[in-house]
């Protein structure tokens, strides 16, 4: 009896310790769970955070009325906003992942080709230089030419060029405006070359000549000779 009372004992003993044990894994374990489920909580609201502040980017990008793109180091396109999808005909998934000069960069206004290394974005992401220029092209889907002003800057972070951003505008109008007035100079400029009277124009009295005639300068030169002559 003695000995089956001891075994009973070691067996409570034994019972109580693996309850004990078993009792210790649950609260690891619950701690393992409740401190995941606070890993999946935080991470779930940094995503939140991150879409949001994406979303906000994307909302920003497009209703900016210029043209915007941005570049890896190697000038491939790796976003763009749906004013420079309009300007350009492409869709976004049509130039992202594309090398940029290639696709909409690669002849000059006169239909030259444009050799990369002489474009002033491939300076800015290679070389980090910024730049701004109003004289050139962006082609279109469809390879017809836009003129445009645009700004090529860099992204640099910690030191190092990540890419450039070009943000653009469509300066047809204004291109338009200033070969109007051009021709309007050169047409009045020969009307008034070509007349056969001296014409001064002045912009106000005492304000000086603004344009004085051939026919003017004619007329003033003999004067001059009679007078020598005389």
């Amino acid at each position: 009896l003695e000995a089956l009372a001891v075994v009973e004992e070691r067996g409570q003993a034994v019972a109580a310790a693996l309850n004990l044990e078993i009792l210790q894994r649950n609260l690891r374990t619950r701690e393992l769970l409740d401190q995941t489920q606070r890993q999946a909580t935080e991470l779930q609201a940094q995503e939140e955070s991150t879409r949001a502040a994406e979303q906000r980017t994307r909302l920003l990008l497009d209703s900016a009325a210029e043209g915007i793109f941005g570049v890896d180091r190697d000038g491939a396109i790796t976003f763009v906003n749906a004013a420079a999808c309009r300007m350009l005909g492409f869709g976004a998934e049509e130039l992202i992942g594309h090398p940029s000069h290639a696709l909409i960069h690669h002849h000059r206004p006169d239909g030259r080709p444009y050799p990369v290394d002489e474009c002033p974005m491939y300076a800015a992401y290679t070389r980090g230089e910024a730049s701004r220029i109003d004289n050139e092209f962006l082609w279109r889907r469809d390879q017809t030419g836009l003129p445009v002003e645009y700004g090529a800057t860099p992204m640099v972070k910690d030191g190092q060029i990540m890419g450039a951003v070009i943000s653009f505008t469509d300066i047809t109008e204004r291109k338009e405006a200033e070969k109007r007035l051009r021709e309007t100079e050169m047409f009045f400029r020969s009307v008034l070359e070509s007349a056969p009277d001296g014409l001064m124009v002045v912009d106000e009295p005492e304000a000086g000549h603004r344009f004085v005639s051939r026919a003017k300068y004619a007329a003033a030169f003999r004067r001059i000779s009679l007078s020598i002559l005389s």
